[in-house]
């Protein structure tokens, strides 16, 4: 077979330039006591170009150690642009009359993004070493463009208000509005409250401070509009629905009319839109405590309940005969139930210094409404479902004979190519003699069942600290309880068909004849992927892990010294980024736990080792 080498040297490159830059600042007016005026702005501008080149190369063959592809030389260039501003204005008054404390803040909050981009390609290079788009002279040179605006603006009011800071209170506005959404709906009215009780300051719990120094009681319930899912979609105009359009062409359209062929035209909408659509509302609901004890021990602890109504989903019923996409509805909810713990310790022993910080959080999260599914299909969201669930097959095994295969029930309903030793069986869960999708149903969900769940058991973190004469070590350490992946791709399965293989160490942890008791089933290069790669039980990965995610160690050298030199301080550091990651999933792939995608084709996590000096004048 010819080698991708040539190619790969010779073939054509992309050469990029990637320019940031960031402006930001802060504006603080006290024109009286008490009273304040805050101001803050900050700009992002981001340039990125890239040319990409197509070139012909040479290639070695038995007859022509220099033979000549026959590659079209091409180029591509594009540039984009991309703007973000950001700016808040506040005024705030503050007052205190005996033990009586009054805050009031007004403000407005802004924000606006806008991206733009240019392409360009042709074909046909005058000179293969300076690929531009100048130096082409094909007859069929393209351009495209494409760009998107979206902004957010937000009126907020805000009150404290605190008595002998015993008893605190706050009370939250804000009128929020977004151009995604249509004129009459994009502006809603937002609101929370919050209340703390700090309890050591009581006069009967003066006899508990040598043991518990603080206590603090606290209550909340609100929440603010939140657009994120079209965001991270890159939908940013879901009140227009979309025409297509095109060019035209020298084919024979109908009739071939005299000036030739079909003229430009614009097609049909992709998407119906709801004149209604607005943002999805989160709520959240929370109850927390604060506390120190002992000196050294702080623990802050949060249980929460958080209700998102109007979330984006499908409607509830349209004719099959529509022809064109629904329109996205507001008529989904979910609800999340978790919590969060934060236990810290720090002690001074002489000139040695110690600190260490843990934090815990868990939670479940169920989807409670959504209309976009009356029949309760598994395939999609339905109400009930838990979020990050799981359905597929149960594994019972692989067949190790003809004779296992004939006993076990039909499984042709899956595959129809028939089965052999080494593939896939799978549990007859209805008992009716043959393994089937049923019809895609929470009532009928054939032989599937909720085999697992995406959502991790509990979120970990521990950070310890040292530090003696001005040197200092730190470490973080994070990971996750029990999370279930379903791998799909042939990064994990290694050969899935002629087409998509990548063949890696782990084939050799397959079934054979020699290797009965190999991880992967058979190789069926022909039907395996529909056979024994179906949604099952036996090939989840837990995604539990440990990392190392951070080790610094620093000197601060005496400002006795230091000072000599005018030099108020000069701090000496280095550090490593994930010096070490431990996970039982490391066993059968190799994709860090914490970056498994669908298709694991992505860049590794990497170490970084990194030396700093900071000086302070």
């Amino acid at each position: 077979p010819q080698s991708y080498i040539p190619q790969l040297s010779q073939g054509g490159a992309n050469n990029s330039r990637n320019n940031e830059s960031r402006i930001s600042g802060d504006l603080t007016i006290k024109p009286l006591p008490g009273w304040e005026i805050l101001g803050h702005y900050n700009y992002d501008y981001n340039n990125y170009t890239i040319t990409s080149s197509i070139l012909p190369y040479y290639y070695s063959t038995p007859n022509n150690p220099q033979t000549l592809s026959n590659t079209i030389s091409s180029v591509t260039k594009q540039g984009t642009n991309t703007n973000y501003f950001n700016w808040n204005v506040f005024t705030s008054y503050e007052k205190k009359i005996n033990e009586h404390y009054f805050k009031v803040l007004v403000g407005e909050q802004q924000e606006k993004k806008s991206y733009t981009e240019l392409n360009g390609y042709n074909q046909n290079l005058y000179n293969l070493n300076q690929p531009s788009l100048a130096l082409t002279y094909g007859t069929t040179p393209n351009t495209w463009d494409a760009g998107y605006n979206w902004a957010t603006i937000s009126s907020i009011a805000r009150i404290n208000y605190s008595y002998a800071d015993k008893y605190l209170l706050e009370l939250d506005g804000s009128y929020m509005g977004t151009s995604l959404f249509p004129a009459n709906s994009r502006y809603h009215f937002f609101n929370a409250a919050s209340a703390g009780w700090n309890i050591s300051r009581e006069k009967f719990f003066e006899p508990l401070t040598r043991v518990i120094n603080n206590l603090k009681l606290r209550a909340s319930y609100g929440g603010l509009g939140d657009i994120s899912q079209f965001l991270s979609n890159g939908n940013y105009y879901p009140y227009l629905t979309n025409l297509g359009t095109g060019a035209s062409t020298n084919g024979q359209w109908i009739f071939n009319p005299a000036a030739g062929g079909r003229l430009p035209y614009v097609g049909q909408p992709g998407q119906l839109i709801s004149p209604t659509l607005t943002w999805a509302k989160p709520a959240m609901l929370d109850f927390g405590v604060d506390m120190d004890f002992f000196k050294d021990f702080n623990l802050t602890f949060d249980w929460y309940k958080k209700n998102i109504t109007d979330q984006f989903g499908p409607p509830l019923t349209y004719p099959g005969t529509l022809g064109i996409l629904p329109p996205t509805v507001n008529n989904a909810a979910s609800e999340t139930k978790g919590y969060d713990l934060t236990l810290s310790w720090h002690h001074q022993y002489g000139k040695l210094g110690l600190n260490a910080r843990g934090t815990f959080s868990q939670y479940k999260g169920t989807i409670t409404k959504f209309d976009g599914n009356p029949n309760n299909l598994i395939t999609i969201p339905y109400a009930g479902e838990p979020m990050g669930a799981i359905w597929g097959f149960k594994t019972v095994g692989k067949f190790q004979s003809a004779a296992a295969v004939a006993a076990a029930p039909d499984q042709t309903a899956i595959n129809p190519s028939g089965y052999q030793p080494g593939d896939i069986q799978y549990a007859d869960l209805n008992h009716d003699g043959k393994i089937t999708y049923g019809d895609n149903t929470v009532a009928n969900p054939g032989d599937r069942m909720i085999i697992g769940n995406t959502t991790p058991k509990f979120l970990y973190g521990l950070t310890l600290g040292a530090n003696w004469k001005g040197l200092y070590v730190n470490v973080f350490l994070q990971g996750q309880g029990h999370t279930d992946y379903w791998p799909t791709n042939n990064y994990f399965w290694n050969v899935t068909s002629e087409y998509q293989s990548t063949v890696t160490p782990k084939i050799d942890d397959r079934w054979t004849t020699t290797n009965p008791n190999g991880y992967f089933p058979r190789l069926d290069i022909n039907n395996g992927s529909g056979k024994n790669i179906q949604r099952q039980s036996g090939y989840l990965l837990n995604l539990a892990y440990l990392r190392f995610k951070n080790l610094q160690v620093g000197y601060t050298i005496p400002n006795a010294i230091t000072e000599r030199f005018h030099v108020h301080q000069l701090r000496l550091y280095g550090s490593v980024d994930n010096l070490a990651t431990f996970s039982g999933v490391f066993k059968h792939q190799y994709v860090d736990p914490e970056l498994l995608q669908s298709d694991e084709k992505i860049y590794p996590l990497q170490r970084t080792y990194s030396l700093g000096l900071q000086l302070t004048f």
